[in-house]
């Protein structure tokens, strides 16, 4: 497939992804939209609680040997910032395991599910899509990752909670893009006895769009090829504009630093900025509360932040 072609299939899925589209979060085949699985859009039914157990215990097993040490990291900044690599590289030279509660994991894991019991053919998949199949066009499981949005989300709650109860240290990775939720996260986070240190990701608008868009080619063209994978993760543009201000700057920026700032509980706040969509993020500020005083500050000499 040539790079027109390619580009072609890119402003379908943007189309189809529009808000109130087959392929947005409200569609009418959304998981939360069933209703052997959801009762008026937000309560479980049992079936479905049964699935979530089981998706959440995987994850608990797979944690076995993570640490609990009540120690946090929420990890901020707009699509395709760079947050998931950056997180791998920060967590090599940390000694004690962490847990990585992201609810994009829980999207593969619901479409892999999806396809199993056959829902994703009889189900998820919008007639839109179906009837572009039928016309020679070729979809992949992560490009309907919208449909399953506020399942994976429940999905990541429940596992943040689950972590709390048990002290187990863990990467909250979020947009951090509404004030409310972010400071309900920390006072949990408090109430549950952590440590925070918070880690923000930030690029422009451009560069959001650019890197997730490359994502995307990277993954689509990958599985055209090998005729394997879920392809790329679709993250619609009306998506990623809302999450920037109209000045340009990601909301995340201000709420980041609001939080560090106003919440001693935080007690290392790291800025990092990507200013091109072929470089990964860069160390703007690394602040710490070292001091007596209670402020974020940079450490002194000798001091450990």
């Amino acid at each position: 497939m040539d790079a027109a072609e390619v580009q072609a299939h890119i402003d379908l899925v943007r189309m189809l992804s529009r808000k109130d589209g087959p392929l947005s979060a409200g569609s009418s085949t959304a998981t939360t939209r069933n209703p052997e699985w959801f009762q008026d859009g937000k309560y479980l039914t049992l079936e479905r609680l049964k699935l979530h157990r089981s998706l959440l215990f995987e994850q608990a097993r797979l944690a076995a040997d993570v640490g609990a040490n009540h120690r946090a990291i929420i990890l901020a900044g707009p699509p395709g910032a760079g947050k998931s690599s950056l997180v791998a590289a920060t967590l090599q030279d940390e000694s004690d395991g962490y847990l990585v509660i992201d609810a994009d994991a829980f999207k593969v894991a619901l479409l892999q599910e999806a396809i199993r019991d056959g829902s994703y053919e009889g189900f998820i998949k919008p007639r839109e899509v179906i009837d572009l199949e039928g016309q020679g066009h070729r979809f992949f499981p992560l490009e309907l990752s919208s449909l399953v949005h506020e399942e994976s989300s429940l999905l990541a709650q429940g596992l943040r909670t689950q972590a709390m109860e048990s002290g187990s240290n863990m990467v909250i990775d979020t947009v951090l893009a509404n004030a409310g939720s972010a400071q309900r996260l920390v006072r949990q986070l408090d109430d549950h006895g952590y440590d925070i240190r918070i880690i923000d990701v930030e690029a422009s608008m451009g560069i959001s769009k650019a890197r997730v868009t490359k994502r995307w080619v990277q993954a689509y063209e990958l599985a055209l090829e090998t005729g394997e994978g879920f392809g790329g993760r679709w993250v619609p543009s009306e998506y990623i504009r809302g999450v920037f201000n109209a000045d340009g700057k990601a909301v995340s920026a201000h709420i980041a630093r609001m939080i560090a700032d106003s919440c001693p509980v935080v007690s290392r706040y790291q800025l990092f900025k990507t200013t091109s969509s072929t470089t990964g993020p860069v160390l703007e500020a690394d602040l710490s509360r070292t001091g007596t005083d209670g402020v974020l500050r940079t450490p002194q000499k000798g001091e450990v932040p």
